[in-house]
C-alpha cells in the first residue's frame, strides 16, 4: 500500500508501494505538503494520500 518514514527532525515522508512520494508532513509548522511544496492543509494528511493512491491504482 505504502509507508510513512520520519528523520531525525519528526518531518514525514509518505511513498507509495512503488517508492513515489506522496507528500510530506512538517509537524513545526502542523502542515502537510505535495512533493512539489504546494501546502494541502493544516494537520497530517499523509495517511489519506496513501489511501487515495492506493485507491486510484486498484
Amino acid at each position: 500500500m505504502g509507508s510513512i518514514s520520519s528523520d531525525d527532525e519528526g518531518r514525514q515522508t509518505a511513498s507509495d508501494n512503488t517508492g513515489r512520494i506522496l507528500g510530506r508532513y512538517d509537524p513545526a509548522t502542523d502542515v502537510t505538503h505535495t512533493p512539489s511544496g504546494r501546502p494541502i492543509g493544516r494537520g497530517n494528511f499523509l495517511a489519506a494520500l496513501i489511501s487515495h493512491a492506493w485507491n486510484e491504482r486498484n
